[in-house]
């Protein structure tokens, strides 16, 4: 039972990239594979979208908003320049505000391996990479083939 006022119990950073993830899910009928980038396909016979989630604690969280600057430059230039990605998102928890979830979402694994090589992913990842080495953050990450079992609401 929830008490008035609480959250439920998946509002968590944890909780948030699960259900994000539930909510990116598309329509899927058949086994494919074929092309060795996944073992699902959708209706009209195209593998499932290249998920990555990476998820982020800073040592504290003046972090945040350093890595937000960090990466609006690379935002902008996946939404003017990299069609094949269809999602591309950043959570705060709602419960810990030195975890942050990068959600990203491609049309499939080529998109994904062509994003990283855009200059301003480079920089982001060289920055991460040092934050890591001087334990200003820990970083994971886990990427993930779509399977159809969801939808997306467009409203």
């Amino acid at each position: 039972r929830m008490l008035r006022g609480s959250s439920p119990t998946w509002a968590t950073a944890g909780g948030l990239a699960v259900a994000a993830l539930c909510l990116f899910l598309v329509s899927w009928t058949k086994p494919g594979g074929a092309d060795g980038t996944s073992g699902w396909q959708r209706e009209n016979g195209t593998p499932g979208a290249f998920v990555l989630l990476v998820n982020l604690e800073f040592e504290h969280e003046g972090f945040v908003p350093e890595f937000l600057k960090l990466v609006q430059p690379q935002i902008e230039h996946v939404r003017a320049n990299e069609a094949g990605t269809l999602s591309y998102e950043i959570a705060v928890a709602d419960d810990n505000p030195r975890k942050v979830v990068f959600i990203e979402r491609y049309a499939s694994k080529d998109d994904y391996l062509m994003h990283r090589e855009s200059d301003p992913a480079k920089l982001v990842r060289k920055t991460l990479n040092e934050w890591r080495t001087l334990k200003k953050a820990v970083i994971t990450g886990q990427s993930y083939i779509e399977k159809g079992v969801g939808f997306i609401n467009s409203h």
